[in-house]
């Protein structure tokens, strides 16, 4: 009966029947065994059939992981890549509710809250104009240009009552860092009597162990904080800015020949820059 065909064709003849082992036994038996003994089974077809069966087993074991893989690779060919998280999310939106940020901001400088200056408001620290002038310093220092970056981070330097204010502002009505400075400055800084700050600037002298520098700041802000309609011209607070040393160093930088070593120039609000 199976003469003319090979044993994978009759293994899979023999499945369809599902048949027992002893009719299958029986059934590949020649004439003559079945006269000598009709339990004896044909030695080399089992041996056939159980390689047929061990090399089917190692078939499925391969094709069922490699199938797999080829599901996996076309599920991964069709699925779409995962757009970019649009930015700002939820948390920082609330944060900076008053600022109006891009969909997609741009990183913050790493390890910029140990970095940066704090304000709190408080009468026995800097002034507002300080703190914006510090500001820009460390804008300059370290090189940053984006103004979403700005404005998210001049906000993290308020504290207490400086935060409160800002998140009781409007909501998306500031767009530059120049609109959130005089947004600041006119909610924080002091406002003195002219009189005062011109009694001030007349009486203004260099600290014991105050660097030059710093007292070129501080020179810098008084003159910034007289009105402008009783400001000093520029060439009067030149002459002026040395009577804060001490009487040699004064003589000294009024005997130079040439300009002192500090130069004036215009920034905002007409300000006058001395550089040491």
């Amino acid at each position: 009966m199976f003469k003319s065909h090979s044993c994978p064709d009759i293994f899979e003849y023999l499945e369809e029947l599902d048949f027992d082992e002893r009719f299958e036994i029986s059934l590949f038996e020649t004439k003559s065994e079945r006269v000598v003994d009709s339990t004896v089974p044909n030695p080399q077809f089992l041996v056939d059939l159980e390689t047929e069966r061990a090399n089917r087993s190692i078939d499925n074991y391969i094709a069922t992981p490699l199938q797999t893989q080829i599901v996996d690779s076309l599920q991964t060919a069709h699925t779409p890549p995962t757009p970019p998280r649009p930015n700002p999310p939820r948390v920082m939106a609330a944060r900076f509710a008053p600022l109006v940020l891009p969909q997609v901001s741009d990183d913050m400088p790493v390890d910029y809250q140990i970095k940066i200056p704090l304000f709190d408001g408080a009468p026995n620290n800097i002034t507002a104009q300080q703190h914006v002038d510090r500001m820009a310093d460390f804008y300059d220092l370290h090189e940053i240009d984006a103004e979403n970056v700005t404005m998210r981070l001049f906000i993290q330097t308020f504290l207490g009552e400086v935060r409160k204010w800002f998140r009781g502002l409007p909501a998306a009505r500031i767009t530059t860092l120049a609109d959130l400075q005089r947004k600041f400055l006119d909610h924080w800084e002091v406002k003195k009597n002219p009189l005062q700050i011109l009694a001030e600037y007349e009486q203004i002298k260099r600290n014991a162990g105050e660097s030059v520098q710093d007292y070129c700041i501080k020179f810098n802000a008084v003159y910034n904080e007289i009105p402008d309609h009783l400001r000093p011209p520029v060439g009067l607070s030149m002459m002026k800015f040395p009577d804060g040393f001490d009487a040699d160093m004064a003589y000294q930088l009024r005997e130079r020949e040439s300009r002192p070593q500090w130069k004036t120039c215009r920034k905002s609000r007409s300000a006058l820059k001395p550089i040491c």
